[in-house]
């Protein structure tokens, strides 16, 4: 009986439609990040009081998923923000180490950086002086040799765009009514008129993950289309490379925090 049952999951394992299998490991692969992250918030937690490196990197070392490793910067850095200035380059000093002991590669280093500048906006609402913060540590990165001088003003070059929580505020507030009003009608030209109305290209992620966002409430006949078009729109109209990018990877971010 046993070899039987054996024989059947295989089978559908083996005839499994692609679709099916496609979904399934993605699954498990958001499941594994998820993982990943609690334990990876947790050893950052220990570390921000103990500032213990080798024993964060045999954590990390130990859950054996390098594929996820482009977190750790960015969980570190987020963490690191309301702590005190000696913990914050202690964790500079960490992602050195992580990096010296192979645990980190400089693409994962350059990716953590941009995943954490890409939610600048909203950090800016929890630590007001967000700014000039992940700007020292963007300086300590570049005197490290992690980061190249030209990525780091890219990416604070991005972040002095916004000035204000207020700023940030009144954005979210505008795209969520801009979406919503977009879900109700399906004005395209409408939505268009909006958008180019609030005269902030650097808030168009915004928009989107609002659009991911109140899609997620929807039966799901209402709510591909509304999402496709809407993201398509974003991206096609208005969107340069480096704002495409930021956008999808903030979108990519909220759907997997």
């Amino acid at each position: 009986m046993e070899t039987i049952q054996e024989t059947e999951i295989l089978y559908m394992e083996v005839h499994a439609h692609p679709a099916e299998t496609v979904q399934r490991n993605f699954t498990a692969s958001i499941e594994q990040m998820t993982k990943f992250k609690g334990a990876i918030r947790s050893a950052v937690a220990e570390f921000l009081t103990s500032f213990d490196q080798a024993e964060f990197a045999r954590c990390v070392d130990e859950l054996n998923q390098p594929l996820y490793h482009q977190e750790i910067p960015k969980i570190l850095i987020v963490a690191a923000l309301d702590r005190s200035d000696e913990a914050q380059k202690r964790a500079s000093a960490l992602l050195e180490h992580l990096v010296k002991a192979q645990l980190l590669t400089p693409v994962q280093i350059e990716n953590g950086f941009r995943h954490v500048f890409s939610r600048f906006p909203d950090l800016l609402l929890d630590v007001p002086n967000a700014e000039k913060l992940l700007k020292q540590f963007v300086l300590r990165a570049v005197n490290g040799k992690l980061l190249s001088e030209k990525l780091a003003n890219e990416l604070c070059d991005n972040a002095a765009k916004i000035t204000d929580g207020d700023q940030v505020r009144k954005a979210k507030t505008k795209s969520a009514e801009i979406v919503a009003e977009y879900f109700d009608s399906q004005d395209l030209a409408e939505t268009e008129r909006c958008i180019v109305e609030m005269k902030a290209p650097h808030f168009h992620h915004e928009i989107v993950k609002q659009a991911i966002s109140c899609s997620m409430d929807r039966a799901s006949r209402e709510r591909e289309v509304p999402r496709r078009y809407l993201v398509a729109i974003l991206c096609v109209t208005w969107l340069d490379t480096i704002m495409l990018t930021r956008t999808l990877v903030y979108a990519a971010g909220f759907l997997l925090d």
